[in-house]
């Protein structure tokens, strides 16, 4: 049964991860996931608390990838697509966290989430990825209309 249709793929991407002050595999368990099993798809992480670093150094594994510190930094590593990589108490979009979304979107880049909290039903959110024609997938979404595949 297909739950949820991704609105873009996401393997092959340049990926930006939003990883939070905490950037460290249990503070950012879904950044730290990506780059275990797509590291070669990670152009950047942004953690303002650990700009100037690299995932290595965060981590343990994850070679030279950058951090920075904030998103206009990161846009330099010319990222396509942006993941929210932090599960915050109660999966609410935080206020740190919804700006840099906004600068993302701003920038043309699709965003995935699986905050508690559904991006696309951000009224500015919506707005701004609607003037930059990015795309916002809520993983956690789950359609009215389920199909058995």
């Amino acid at each position: 049964m297909f739950l949820n249709r991704a609105p873009f793929g996401l393997k092959g991407r340049k990926t930006l991860l939003l990883a939070g002050d905490d950037f460290s595999a249990l503070g950012s368990k879904t950044a730290a996931c990506f780059v275990r099993y797509r590291e070669n798809d990670v152009a950047a992480v942004v953690s303002n608390k650990k700009g100037g670093t690299c995932v290595s150094d965060a981590l343990g594994f994850g070679g030279n990838i950058p951090i920075v510190a904030n998103v206009g930094e990161a846009l330099a590593f010319e990222p396509e697509v942006a993941i929210v990589g932090v599960a915050p108490r109660g999966g609410r979009l935080e206020t740190g966290f919804r700006n840099q979304i906004l600068e993302c979107l701003r920038a043309g880049l699709d965003i995935a989430s699986g905050l508690h909290t559904f991006l696309a039903d951000d009224e500015e959110l919506a707005a701004e990825a609607d003037a930059s024609g990015s795309k916002i997938w809520d993983v956690r979404h789950v359609p009215d209309v389920k199909q058995v595949g």
